[in-house]
């Protein structure tokens, strides 16, 4: 599934310098984000650990488990982001199966990708 194609409407893009902080680590996390344009870089106690670009979802961890942010993210590159607030993602997990799939395909992919870190004789997705 794009994402993308259910954030048509650019009055609610935010826009990020390239060095820009989205969020920091240990923030309350109350909005997740659609990358639209652009890349970003998500770090862990200043370690690199991966970039994520159009059509991929940022900060979604710490808005469904109401959570303290796990890393930072900082825009790689100028771009632009959907964010997502908690009364609006409950709205898209009710309208949208296809959203909800997509939200649980992803969780299960970082899931698998952060266990493939962990234990190396595993294969990542």
């Amino acid at each position: 599934m794009d994402l993308t194609s259910l954030f048509r409407s650019p009055e609610f893009y935010v826009p990020f310098r390239a060095g820009q902080i989205v969020f920091k680590e240990n923030d309350p996390g109350d909005t997740m984000y659609v990358v639209i344009e652009g890349e970003v870089e998500l770090t862990i106690r200043g370690n690199p650990i991966r970039s994520f670009g159009r059509g991929e979802v940022i900060g979604e961890m710490a808005l469904i488990s109401d959570k303290p942010r796990v890393g930072t993210v900082t825009a790689r590159t100028d771009c632009k982001l959907a964010p997502i607030n908690k009364k609006r993602f409950l709205l898209l997990v009710q309208q949208s199966p296809q959203f909800s799939l997509h939200m649980l395909e992803t969780m299960a992919e970082r899931i698998r990708w952060m266990d493939s870190l962990i234990s190396p004789n595993t294969s990542a997705p």
